[in-house]
């Protein structure tokens, strides 16, 4: 049974990448390659979470049309959240302008909580209005496709057969999982990258009942092995940051808040690595965090004690060890600091050009993003 989504739950998610606004429009032409007569979606289900009864009616009608016999019609987040208690469903179409839910979260909830069965789920994202800052947020949602309202059937058959063939990669990073769509500039930096076990396109090919959930569970494991490894890093990079504003007396607003960002990160961590079974010392050393963590916190008028400092950075470093036993130490306690610093001189870089613009001058992008 999937997990029950709860839509007061938090999940962050600032992809670092500046990405194309042009979602799905690279594959849209790939599907061509594999004949229509070749793909049989009666066994896709899939979820329409759209407040418009008349335009769910036409997605709806539209999918039908191309084969798929269960369209579940969920005008609610109580709906879909009903839904996902009994079944999961292989293609998500959202309306990211729904008055009743956010739609953001629920997409990254979706790739990224670590109990949901199917984080390679299809997710095709709707809306009225494309602005390049809604585009710019449905890409870092995690989201497949974006499709612009009012569409014609064709045009929701043409997203819906561009997944079965023409689907970017998985990576994952600190808060972001999902399809890559870095820019090419950026491909020499070396990330770990998945073709993704989609449900959709082994059910339409007629492969799902050859294996299709040991493809998805494989799936599912290297992304909690890859999370790890990057809510590990994100711990110490916290840490790494924090630690020269907590010197001063009083500790520096900035580096308290950095700190409080490391139990969330903990509990996913806790979370995933419980799947493949949890050492106790592992264990023992993300609870002596959250306990520091806590005191840190419980006294915000004087810097924490220096043997506080001192526990969470080796305690993050053991962590990075325990999931990577082969990586230098030396190598990483590098890596860990030369995060921090670049964090440190984007966020002066951006307070320097909100200053410059002067009072009212957003600071977007101030959030940390490690990978």
């Amino acid at each position: 049974m999937a997990r029950r989504y709860d839509s007061r739950q938090q999940t962050t998610s600032s992809f670092p990448e500046r990405i194309s606004v042009s979602l799905g429009s690279e594959t849209s032409r790939e599907h061509r390659e594999r004949p229509m007569a070749d793909l049989n979606f009666s066994q896709v289900e899939a979820a329409l979470i759209e407040a418009n009864v008349t335009v769910m009616r036409g997605m709806r009608d539209s999918l039908l049309q191309l084969g798929l016999q269960k369209v579940h019609p969920c005008p609610t987040v109580d709906a879909f959240a009903e839904l996902l208690g009994d079944q999961t469903p292989d293609l998500v179409v959202v309306d990211i302008d729904h008055p009743d839910i956010d739609s953001f979260k629920l997409i990254r909830w979706l790739r990224n909580d670590p109990d949901f069965p199917n984080p390679f789920i299809c997710i095709i994202a709707t809306t009225w209005q494309p602005t390049e800052a809604l585009l710019q947020r449905v890409n870092n949602s995690g989201a497949d496709a974006l499709l612009v309202k009012p569409a014609s059937a064709r045009q929701l058959m043409d997203r819906v057969l561009a997944l079965v063939d023409g689907r970017k990669k998985f990576i994952v990073t600190a808060d972001y999982t999902g399809p890559d769509r870095r820019r090419q500039l950026r491909d020499s930096v070396h990330m770990p990258s998945l073709e993704p076990p989609t449900s959709l396109r082994l059910k339409a090919t007629g492969s799902w009942d050859r294996g299709g959930a040991s493809l998805v569970a494989k799936g599912v494991a290297w992304i909690d092995e890859q999370k790890a490894i990057r809510d590990a890093f994100h711990i110490s990079f916290l840490v790494a940051y924090a630690e020269p504003g907590l010197a001063t007396e009083p500790p520096d607003r900035l580096a308290l808040d950095h700190v409080a960002r490391i139990p969330p990160v903990v509990d996913d961590l806790l979370r995933r690595v419980a799947k493949r079974g949890l050492d106790s010392r592992f264990e023992s050393a993300c609870k002596a965090i959250l306990e520091t963590v806590e005191r840190i916190g419980s006294n915000t008028e004087f810097p924490p004690a220096i043997n506080d400092l001192v526990q969470l950075r080796t305690l993050g470093l053991g962590l990075i060890r325990a999931l990577q036993p082969s990586r230098s130490a030396d190598v990483v306690m590098k890596e860990v600091s030369g995060a921090a610093a670049a964090y440190r001189k984007r966020l002066e870089q951006l307070w320097a050009a909100k200053a410059a613009q002067g009072p009212g001058a957003g600071a977007a992008g101030a959030e940390s993003s490690t990978s």
